[in-house]
Parts: C-alpha cells; structure tokens; sequence
C-alpha cells in the first residue's frame, strides 16, 4: 500500500481531504494513470515518450480501470494527469462544466461523475490550507449534486 509505504506526506492532503468529508482518512482510492512514479513531470514526459507502447499500454489499463469504477467524485490532482483524462475522454471545457455547480463532468457507465482538474496539492507544491478548505466544500456539494442527479 503506497500509502502506508514511502510517500505518507503525498497522501497527507488527500487524508485531510477524506477525514473532513467521510470522517476517516482512507475514505478514498487512489491510483496513477501510469505505474510508474517519477518526482519530476517533465523528466516523466520523456521517459513515456522513449518507451511509448508500454505507457500507452498502461495508460489503457487506467482508462478501462476508470471506466469500471463506481464513484461520485473524481479529483485530478496533477496537470499533465488532467491534460490526459481530458484528451482520453473527449472532455469539452466548456459543454461538459456545469456553471452553477463549478465542476466538469465526465459520463461512466451511464451516470454524470464529477470532476475535477487540478495541479499538485502535495509535496512541494502542497496546496495551502485555505485550498484545500475550498476543496472539501467544493467536493461536499458535488457529492450532494451526484445523489440528486445519478438516483
């Protein structure tokens, strides 16, 4: 379990997260588009772009394990990650972002999911405490509009 393995100030944010919308810490799921973790993205860029078909290979396993997931809320937590997900599911910026609401949502399995796109909230460039504030609410009334929306 990563974790509890050698990336616990990573997932500090995402615990924050998840404690004060779900009441625990590990009231969420986690996973990397690719399985491979590099600190820096454009390093990782190159890397994808010397091996193309093992990360292409491994992209589709993400997007078939993304189709197959059954959530209420997506959150995007690194750039490059967004610029992927967004070109993967024909995500329109404008069409598919609900305005009242303040999020995009992408369709899985017949329902509208949520989510949203963001750059790092950890590590070095970990997100303040006023976003993440921001975020739980964000999250808490996605959540509320999936319950109304997805019944």
């Amino acid at each position: 379990n990563l974790r509890n393995g050698g990336y616990p100030k990573y997932f500090k944010p995402f615990e924050h997260i998840s404690q004060e919308i779900f009441g625990k810490k590990d009231g969420y799921n986690h996973f990397d588009l690719y399985f491979y973790r590099m600190t820096l993205s454009k390093d990782f860029i190159k890397l994808t772009e010397q091996n193309f078909q093992i990360f292409e290979d491994q992209l589709k396993i993400s997007i078939n394990l993304i189709n197959n997931i059954k959530t209420k809320v997506i959150f995007v937590a690194n750039r490059n990650a967004s610029d992927i997900i967004i070109k993967e599911f024909n995500i329109d910026l404008i069409d598919d972002f609900i305005d009242e609401e303040g999020f995009h949502t992408i369709d899985i399995g017949g329902k509208r999911i949520p989510i949203f796109f963001s750059g790092m909230i950890s590590s070095a460039r970990r997100a303040d405490d006023y976003t993440l504030k921001r975020i739980v609410w964000h999250i808490k009334k996605a959540i509320k509009w999936w319950d109304k929306n997805n019944k």
